[in-house]
Formats: structure tokens, C-alpha cells, sequence
């Protein structure tokens, strides 16, 4: 094992063993709440590897370990940490083929990790970008497939709570769909460490949802449900169809509080 842990930024190092099983490779992504690893199991397969590391509340240090920029992030730390952990109980449960397989969990380096089957693919976001146009069936495979995957966790008492282009998946083999990167943390972190840091002013360390895909009462953490997951893959499929991002939820709910026309143009309208 590498005598420093700490790769570029806050990144473990390529070479670096975790659990004494998994090496790591290389970075496959950040995002606000953690970082993933393409591993090698030391005898097994390649892996998908998630680190809890919120970016703005916690770094690494000159070696492995993770630990909270000061003392007052340390509950919101430790809520989403302890919400990673028990989402990742719930995964081990579901076996689905449009859901990645969390495969192992464990902690280590005073944070937590996520062993997933590592899935060839391309993000739904990586193919829009460029402009790729998705016909009829092709956004009703995704639909399907991906309702029939929501249904599964629904039942189980698990939400996704960040459903977007970027999570999602197109398998390198047959451009079917596999939901990724379940944002249980943080949410966790939003409705019980935020209002900690914050005092209810200002904002939380790092972006808690995507604007323009989480619909008004999950910015406003009222009751939430099923359909809130509806909403964020129909946003989602919207992006898909017509190459252009739904209009911002917080501007959406101002315009209603003042009870103007939803800025929103219906798909049927387009």
C-alpha cells in the first residue's frame, strides 16, 4: 500500500488498497457528496467503488483518512455518513437488472464505501450534451425500464432522491438503462445536519439537489413521495427528448406563489 493515500485533490492514489482487497485504478467521478473509483478486486472482478467524501464539510489528509473541515460540520458529517450506511444495507437487498448491484459495504478511513458491480456504459448526460437525438423507442425503454426499477425500491421503503441524465446509465452492449448514485445522503444531510451549520441562513456546504429535476417540495423538504420520483424522471426524459433542461424548480415556485403561469411548457405543447 502507497505510504500516502491521497491522490490528486482529495482522491485516494491510484495503487492504493482498500480493505485489503481493492485497488484502486483510477477516478470515474466526483460529485458534491463523494468520489468513485474504478477498482480490481485482487482476485475478482473490476468494481465501481463510492467514497463518502461531501465536498465542503469534510477532506483528506496528507494520508488516507477522512475527517471534517471544522467542528461544525461534524453532525451533518455524521448524518449522511450513518444514511449511506443504512441506504447501502437497503441496496443489498434489491436485485434488479436497472439498478446497479452494490456488490459489499464497509467503513474505513473514518468514512464509509460502496463495492458496485462496474457497469460499461455511458451517462444518459454524456449522450445529450453532444446533441444525441433518442426516438420514440428508445425513450420508452428508458421509461419502462426505469419505472419498473423505482417500483422496486419504492417497495422496499428506499428513494433514489436524485434522478437526472447523469445518474443514469446507457449499458455499452444494448443502451438499456441502469440507475446510479442514490442521493439518500444527501438528503440526510439537508434535513438533519443543514440547519446545524447554516443556523437556517445562508447555505449548506455543497449543493444538496440538482436545480431544474427535483421538483418544488423536495427543494422545500416538505412530504414527499413516490411521485416526486415520477416528476425527476419525467424532467429527466424531457432533457432526453427535447435537448433542453425543464425550467428551474425555485424560479417555477416563485412563479406560482404569485400565482403567474407556470413557466413550464408542457411536452405537449412543444
Amino acid at each position: 500500500m502507497p505510504t500516502e493515500g491521497a491522490g490528486q485533490g482529495n482522491s485516494l492514489a491510484k495503487g492504493y488498497v482498500l480493505d485489503n482487497r481493492y485497488v484502486i485504478e483510477a477516478e470515474l467521478g466526483a460529485g458534491g457528496f463523494g468520489i468513485t473509483y474504478l477498482a480490481k478486486h485482487r482476485y475478482l472482478e473490476w468494481v465501481a467503488i463510492k467514497e463518502y467524501l461531501p465536498d465542503g464539510a469534510a477532506v483528506r489528509n496528507a494520508g488516507s483518512h477522512v475527517h471534517v473541515i471544522s467542528e461544525r460540520y461534524a453532525k451533518m458529517y455524521s448524518w449522511g455518513l450513518h444514511r449511506f450506511l443504512d441506504e447501502a444495507r437497503l441496496l443489498t437487498q434489491i436485485d434488479h437488472p436497472n439498478i446497479v448491484s452494490l456488490q459489499d459495504f464497509f467503513e474505513a478511513n473514518d468514512t464509509a464505501y460502496l463495492v458496485m458491480k462496474y457497469v460499461r456504459g455511458r451517462s444518459l448526460q454524456t449522450e445529450i450534451e453532444p446533441g444525441r437525438v433518442f426516438d420514440e423507442d428508445a425513450l420508452r425503454n428508458i421509461c419502462y425500464s426505469l419505472l419498473h426499477a423505482l417500483r422496486c425500491i419504492h417497495r422496499a421503503g428506499l428513494f433514489h432522491r436524485d434522478i437526472s441524465p447523469d445518474n443514469i446509465l446507457l449499458r455499452e452492449e444494448d443502451d438499456t438503462p441502469v440507475l446510479i448514485d442514490f442521493g439518500s445522503a444527501r438528503y440526510a444531510m439537508r434535513m438533519h445536519g443543514a440547519e446545524q451549520v447554516t443556523g437556517g441562513q445562508g447555505h449548506t456546504p455543497t449543493e444538496i439537489f440538482k436545480q431544474c429535476y427535483s421538483p418544488i417540495e423536495q427543494d422545500e423538504g416538505t412530504e414527499q413521495g413516490p411521485y416526486t420520483e415520477i416528476f425527476a424522471l419525467g424532467a429527466t426524459l424531457y432533457r432526453a427528448e427535447f435537448g433542453t433542461r425543464p425550467v428551474d424548480d425555485l424560479k417555477r415556485a416563485g412563479e406560482l406563489r404569485l400565482k403567474k403561469i407556470d413557466p413550464l411548457e408542457p411536452a405537449s405543447e412543444k
